[in-house]
């Protein structure tokens, strides 16, 4: 029996959301990525006394993020230590730099270096009583530790991430935080508590307007009522994700949506509107030059 397409991966970052893998949601993420990042800098403005060789490298890191250029920003690491040693001293700055590289380490798969700028990124901002750096390093933590397979340490990250967001009355990082405890409770197997935490996460979103992160979380719910083998409820799921993900223009979530409904239906017997759901993912697939999802497509429609 195929596994649900619009799988669960690890979330991310500061205000690192789950990321639901029916996703068209990379255009949302990249820029909650540059809201976090800009927000610290807002939150610290950059001095007039930095050199014209500082402000050059931390424009760059910033423009290689906006572009997912990961491999850019980890080819520049040596000299925004050297960046970070000198800025050290400014709240928010070297932080924002060691965040920075975190997210280019995880990125490209190097999660014991990404590990590594997060434990400097939260050590710093401890130094400096920013308990708001503190949160969001805890989280990246949790996700570096989840995609290594550490679901322990990972859940104590996202609760302190959780605990310290809530402190500061952030709703919208409490949200995340109950993506990403979700996420963790899945990858380990506990579905039933994984599916209360997507349903936090999903009412929160709902209440802050969030659109994008309330499509994550119902294919997030989606999974895991697949994965206990209620085909039924996952369909209903899928189904709500599809209809927002079509509201946000995301062609390649609603693609992917109609790979896992797919699924469900040939989960239940019901092999025509199997293929049928699968025959859509692949040309919506091969419209969006989606190599990857037309193979599955092939793969599920020869299943069928």
């Amino acid at each position: 029996m195929p596994a649900p397409l619009c799988r669960q991966t690890a979330a991310w970052k500061a205000g690192h959301k789950n990321e639901c893998g029916a996703p068209g949601h990379a255009a949302a993420a990249a820029q909650l990525r540059r809201s976090a990042r800009a927000a610290r800098v807002e939150a610290a403005p950059v001095p007039a006394g930095l050199t014209a060789r500082q402000r050059r490298l931390m424009a760059k890191m910033d423009e290689l993020q906006a572009a997912s250029n990961w491999r850019g920003v980890v080819a520049l690491e040596r000299e925004a230590l050297a960046v970070a040693r000198e800025v050290r001293g400014v709240p928010g700055l070297a932080g924002a730099i060691f965040n920075t590289l975190g997210l280019g380490f995880r990125n490209v798969g190097d999660y014991g270096r990404a590990r590594e700028m997060h434990e400097q990124d939260r050590a710093l901002s401890e130094a400096q009583g920013d308990r708001a750096g503190v949160a969001a390093a805890c989280g990246n933590l949790g996700t570096c530790y989840l995609s290594t397979g550490d679901h322990v340490r990972a859940r104590e990250m996202h609760e302190q991430h959780k605990a310290m967001a809530e402190e500061l009355g952030d709703r919208a990082a409490v949200a995340r935080a109950c993506g990403n405890l979700g996420n963790c409770y899945y990858s380990s197997g506990d579905y039933v508590t994984a599916r209360e935490m997507h349903e936090q996460h999903r009412a929160m979103a709902e209440g802050l307007g969030d659109r994008a992160a309330v499509a994550m979380a119902w294919c997030n719910i989606g999974n895991c009522y697949f994965s206990m083998e209620d085909y039924l409820r996952a369909r209903e799921m899928y189904e709500q994700h599809r209809a927002v993900a079509e509201e946000l223009g995301d062609r390649a979530g609603v693609a992917r949506t109609c790979g896992a409904l797919g699924n469900c239906y040939y989960s239940t017997g019901d092999f025509v509107r199997a293929r049928e759901m699968h025959e859509q993912h692949r040309a919506m697939s091969e419209e969006l030059g989606d190599r990857a999802g037309v193979a599955a497509a092939w793969c599920n429609l020869g299943i069928c």
